[in-house]
């Protein structure tokens, strides 16, 4: 484990031959902040949590014992001060009065020794890169001090050089790159032979602002980014496919891991309540003996790309769903009415009554597999009742009334799905329509 350095996972995936199919590469976005370059190294990537207590809880033993009463600790107090102020008397005047004068001896020999001149050392230091720039600004203004204009160049230029630094020591890379620009347009004001004393200075100007920029385009990454955790308990450690050379910069860097050919299974999912569109899905098998962690995904076919999604974790063996996005070939298209009635005569209940139809084309050239999400209200009241009645295709049906259809639709293909529900309650009462919580 090196500190100062962080990674997160990301992913990419490759399509070919209609989506039946497809390259999936594994790479590791890498931030060194060290303080020092890592040179064509391999690295090893690993999603344990270095502040994770591994050792095993202790258990102490737990011991008691009586106190003694308050009158007993009294008279244990008395006896003890008594018996000190005898020893106190037998000690003699004349030798308190030596022991002090040695403890005053002892006391001004050390005085006496501090008196003596420090030592100096005469290593020459080296100024730091602020201060050397300060020596020259100050040197550059002694030059020219019938040069007001000069002198106030130098001075916005020493405000823009210690902005710059604190800003980008501070995070704010933007602010950062903004002062480190206004600093090289006073650089470009200043004569030949003060730019050249401070060239040094102008070059490390350059090399923050070129830092700044790699850290902002760096945390514009789609998708967002995901830490790595361990799965389960269980740690594992990934390596670079190739030696890598990491500034420390504090830039994302794009290490590639591995790359894989995927067999893969299309389909359709659809929600006309969400909208009216059908998205592309792709399921394969984990069959690598790590997991894939979760980390956003770029997906591409051919030298396009479809969009960014995130790939969330699956353990080895599992299946991976990868999410591609609407596909505007399959339209969906749902319709619902309803209408209301009276019932009984001595306790009235009012009764709605609804009817759902779901139109789905598929315009593509080939066979697609569709699955529908549909739903009906449920209840945990006693004093509404709700019916449902299925038309000629059969949902599955959750206990929170999700309906779920699957359906093979071929090229050119339409189908109508239909259905009705109704809703009874007591007249006397208002229905409440609440969203839920979830979602599927």
């Amino acid at each position: 484990m090196i500190s100062g350095a962080s990674w997160f996972p990301r992913y990419s995936l490759q399509l070919t031959e209609e989506s039946r199919s497809g390259y999936l590469s594994w790479f590791a976005l890498v931030r060194n902040d060290t303080g020092e370059d890592w040179e064509k190294v391999k690295l090893f990537f690993t999603a344990s949590n270095p502040d994770l207590d591994i050792d095993l809880p202790i258990v102490s033993e737990w011991r008691i014992q009586t106190q003694t009463s308050t009158e007993d600790s009294k008279q244990q107090v008395y006896k003890e001060n008594e018996e000190s102020f005898h020893a106190a008397q037998d000690i003699s005047p004349s030798s308190g009065v030596a022991a002090a004068r040695e403890k005053k001896k002892e006391a001004e020999a050390p005085r006496k020794k501090n008196k003596r001149a420090p030592e100096i050392t005469t290593g020459k230091l080296v100024p730091a890169p602020m201060e050397q720039s300060r020596q020259i600004i100050q040197e550059n203004y002694s030059n020219r001090a019938n040069s007001l204009r000069t002198e106030d160049n130098l001075n916005q230029l020493k405000t823009d050089l210690e902005n710059q630094r604190n800003s980008f020591n501070d995070g704010r890379y933007d602010q950062a790159n903004y002062y480190g620009q206004e600093a090289l347009k006073k650089f470009s004001k200043l004569s030949d032979f003060s730019r050249k004393e401070l060239n040094s200075i102008e070059t490390y100007t350059e090399e923050l602002i070129r830092k700044g920029s790699l850290i902002l385009s760096s945390q514009k990454v789609p998708g967002g980014l995901i830490s790595p955790s361990p799965l389960e308990g269980f740690d594992y450690q990934y390596v670079s496919g190739i030696s890598e050379t990491i500034p420390s910069d504090r830039s994302f860097n794009k290490v590639f891991l591995k790359k894989k050919s995927l067999s893969l299974t299309p389909g359709y999912f659809a929600s006309p309540l969400a909208g009216p569109g059908a998205y592309l899905t792709v399921e394969a098998s984990n069959s690598e003996g790590e997991p894939l962690l979760a980390g956003p995904m770029e997906v591409f076919s051919g030298n396009t790309l479809l969009g960014n999604t995130v790939l969330n974790t699956s353990k080895p063996g599992e299946t991976i769903r990868m999410e591609l996005g609407q596909d505007r070939d399959i339209l969906v298209n749902r319709r619902e009415t309803s209408f209301e009635q009276k019932e009984g005569v001595i306790s009235s209940r009012t009764k709605i009554k609804y009817k759902v139809s779901i139109e789905v084309k598929n315009r593509k050239k080939r066979n697609t597999v569709l699955t529908l999400l549909d739903r009906v209200p449920y209840t945990v009241d006693d004093s509404v009742e709700i019916k449902f009645e299925f038309g000629k295709d059969l949902p599955s049906k959750n206990e929170e009334g999700i309906l779920t259809y699957k359906m093979e639709l071929p090229s050119g293909g339409k189908k109508i799905i239909e259905f009705e529900y109704s809703v009874s309650y007591p007249s006397e009462n208002k229905l409440i329509r609440t969203p839920g919580s979830g979602g599927y």
